[in-house]
């Protein structure tokens, strides 16, 4: 009997043995990855910002609350979080929720006033694009400054983006003052697409059978147009110079260019999708990152001034932009490559975590609706999973030599 008490009394032992070293372990590893790295307040202003935006998309839903009110009191006794902090946290949460709230709220307002009616609208052509819609062959991108309801017959102010889609391509430019007549503008009521919209800032789709549209007026210079057709001039140099094969790829990865026929981009996609390094052909940071390498390689070999050669690789950078069509993930890399730059010109420590929470909370402040898109999600999730392991790699290496 003794021996029987014996053998359960030390399994007992060693149970608690086991667990004592696991919460050990685990708490030693929790204050590695949160205490000694030295997180800036950034970046719970950021995750609060975050949390408010799902508050207020979920309809007030008490799941983030707790989790908001959760991390904080955990923070809090964890000396993550400071006492100061605390009331930035709520304020930064109450408004996001504000700012989304009053978005959702201007997209309703448009549709209570002008859904299902006969319109009349006054507009400056921000963009003019090839269409992938079937039937429709060009995409204007409207900012409507003035809407006429056809029963009223009076013209109210408004400063609200459409998008058209056009049978031909338009006999207008970009910056052209245009006036569309007898547009029925209809609410849709597939969900996905109105959070397309929204992240856009578009407020409605218009599908025109015919292009009759009068020009009220052509402005003689307009850099939106200047830049429009370098763009178009670079492309057919592009072309003329570059084979098929090397201009859509080329044209594809480094310039964003989706505006192809689909017979001839499909067998590469096939091609890339079989090796599985599709990913490449999406637009992406690392593709700012090589030209900037390449870039930075060059400047090497010209004798000028450390400054004058970063303001060089900014202003070259911001051209390559201009040129090219933007994703989230290449404005995330040239705002983290504008900032990293400055702090360099002007001798201010760099933080990568709080660079990639800067440009996190502006973009979301800007547009809310970023934050449910997957590509949103995906280049800020594994950029700041990158920068926090190298922090983690730079803490460790300066603890080792603290303890030495």
């Amino acid at each position: 009997m003794p021996l029987f008490v014996f053998t359960v009394y030390s399994k007992e032992y060693k149970k608690y043995e086991i667990c004592y070293t696991m919460t050990h372990h685990l708490k030693n590893v929790f204050n590695f990855y949160f205490l000694y790295l030295r997180l800036p307040p950034l970046i719970f202003c950021t995750a609060s910002f975050i949390g408010g935006i799902c508050w207020e998309y979920n309809r007030h839903s008490p799941i983030e609350i707790l989790i908001f009110l959760s991390l904080i009191i955990a923070g809090y006794k964890s000396k993550i979080i400071t006492k100061k902090l605390i009331p930035v946290l709520l304020i930064v949460f109450v408004l996001a929720a504000m700012i989304i709230r009053k978005k959702e709220q201007k997209f309703e307002e448009f549709y209570l006033s002008y859904n299902k009616k006969k319109c009349s609208i006054r507009g400056i052509i921000d963009e003019i694009r090839s269409s992938h819609v079937p039937h429709y062959q060009s995409k204007i991108i409207l900012n409507v400054k003035m809407i006429r309801d056809q029963s009223t017959h009076k013209w109210f102010p408004l400063n609200k983006k459409v998008e058209i889609y056009l049978p031909g391509m338009p006999a207008c430019e970009i910056s052209d003052f245009i006036e569309i007549s007898n547009v029925r503008i209809k609410k849709t009521t597939n969900k996905s697409f109105i959070k397309h919209l929204l992240r856009n800032n578009i407020y409605a789709s218009l599908f025109l059978k015919n292009q009759e549209f009068l020009v009220l007026s052509h402005p003689q210079y307009s850099f939106k147009r200047w830049i429009d057709i370098s763009r178009k001039n670079f492309y057919h140099r592009l072309k003329t110079r570059f084979s098929p094969q090397t201009y859509i790829l080329f044209s594809t990865i480094f310039l964003g260019n989706r505006e192809f026929n689909k017979k001839s981009i499909n067998p590469i996609k096939e091609q890339f999708k079989k090796w599985g390094i599709s990913h490449h052909l999406a637009r992406s940071g690392l593709h700012l990152v090589i030209f900037l390498i390449l870039l930075e390689l060059l400047l090497k070999l010209i004798p000028i001034h450390f400054s004058i050669k970063q303001i060089l690789a900014i202003s070259l950078v911001l051209i390559y932009h201009l040129l090219t069509f933007a994703t989230i993930s290449f404005i995330r890399a040239l705002a983290a490559l504008l900032f990293i730059k400055t702090c360099i010109l002007y001798n201010v420590r760099i933080n990568i975590l709080h660079i990639i929470a800067l440009i996190c909370l502006l973009i979301l402040f800007f547009n809310p609706y970023h934050l449910f898109f997957l590509d949103f999600q995906l280049s800020f999730a594994l950029t700041f999973a990158l920068a926090w392991l190298n922090q983690l790699q730079i803490t460790r290496n300066a603890l080792k030599k603290g303890n030495c």
